[in-house]
């Protein structure tokens, strides 16, 4: 293992809460499955693992895009893969085309009722939308799922512990093998991880986040 691949590794952690997520959405294999800001692929990849669904892929960062490419799953099953790349807000899709959409972190970045604006347009009359966002405006984005005709299915809140046991605690471990880098690269992704464990260390109440697992209900709105 690389630097590079400590916050995939820890991040993986998460996945947890996938599970619990998609036990709420049908495995059906004609359903089509739209990730908001997919990384390196580390949700995709193992919901891929787990459900028939065809999965398209959209990150702004060209790197990410190439180290999803490289992962072993990914090459085997290409056919069931479409990487996009650029910004989510700038490129055209079909509207009400995605039965699953994703957003993991994506909302903190463009803002909560752009980003959920968004997944609104593209996603197909009855479908799926799986959030994972900072845990706060809680009782507004309600509002705005209720407003939009979405039921929630489920909210799954990880509090600070929980970041802290998944995420920091494996973050320290695994920077410890590593007292430089081996390359100006390498040297970065150490800075930016102890950068993070140090946020955690001054300020742990922003580690605190939530699912929200919905459905739009035709019938509702």
């Amino acid at each position: 293992m690389n630097p590079s691949e400590i916050r995939e590794q820890c991040r993986a952690n998460f996945n947890i809460y996938l599970i619990q997520a998609f036990q709420h959405i049908p495995k059906n294999s004609s359903l089509k499955l739209l990730n908001m800001g997919c990384g390196t692929g580390v949700s995709d990849l193992f919901i891929a693992s787990l459900t028939p669904y065809q999965i398209t892929a959209i990150d702004i960062a060209a790197h990410n895009l190439e180290k999803y490419q490289q992962k072993q799953f990914y090459q085997k099953n290409q056919k069931r893969f479409t990487l996009i790349h650029g910004s989510v807000d700038k490129i055209s899709l079909p509207e009400h085309s995605f039965d699953i959409i994703l957003a993991e972190g994506l909302f903190n970045i463009i803002g909560f009722e752009q980003g959920f604006s968004l997944a609104n347009q593209l996603l197909a009359p009855e479908g799926f939308i799986i959030i994972h966002d900072e845990f706060k405006d809680h009782q507004k984005k309600l509002e705005i799922f209720n407003h939009n005709g979405f039921i929630l299915l489920e909210s799954i809140k990880l509090d600070q512990q929980v970041w802290q046991e998944q995420y920091i605690e494996c973050l320290k471990k695994n920077i410890k093998l590593f007292l430089t880098g081996k390359n100006t690269e390498e040297e970065n992704e150490i800075r930016q991880i102890k950068s993070e464990i140090e946020l955690f260390q001054q300020n742990p109440h922003l580690f605190q986040s939530i699912y929200y697992i919905l459905y739009r209900d035709s019938c509702k709105k």
